[in-house]
């Protein structure tokens, strides 16, 4: 590999890098200015009314439809062995020329 063409690479390489990474900077410079301008100011710790404000925005969890973290497991290893399982499964067979098929 001649040296002229690697360093070309590396080159774009970190300027394509600081391109992106100074676009995301600047988007969340924007994104700041913007919060601010539009009155989106941070909560204050104010413990008496937070704890209160905080317990009626809370929804109530019905225990009988409540889902835990095992139900959602279960259900993904059910999904994926019922995949498993059909005749009608994913393939790549129908990208194979027929004639080298057989």
């Amino acid at each position: 590999m001649n040296i002229e063409v690697f360093g070309y690479s590396v080159l774009s390489a970190v300027l394509g890098m600081a391109i992106v990474f100074s676009f995301l900077w600047l988007l969340s410079v924007m994104m700041s200015i913007i919060k601010r301008s539009f009155g989106e100011k941070p909560q204050r710790d104010d413990s008496s009314s937070s704890t209160a404000s905080a317990q009626e925005i809370r929804p109530v969890r019905m225990e009988a439809h409540a889902a835990t973290e095992s139900d959602w497991v279960i259900a993904a290893v059910a999904a994926f062995l019922m995949e498993e399982a059909m005749d009608s499964r994913r393939s790549a067979l129908a990208w194979v020329h027929r004639e080298t098929r057989r």
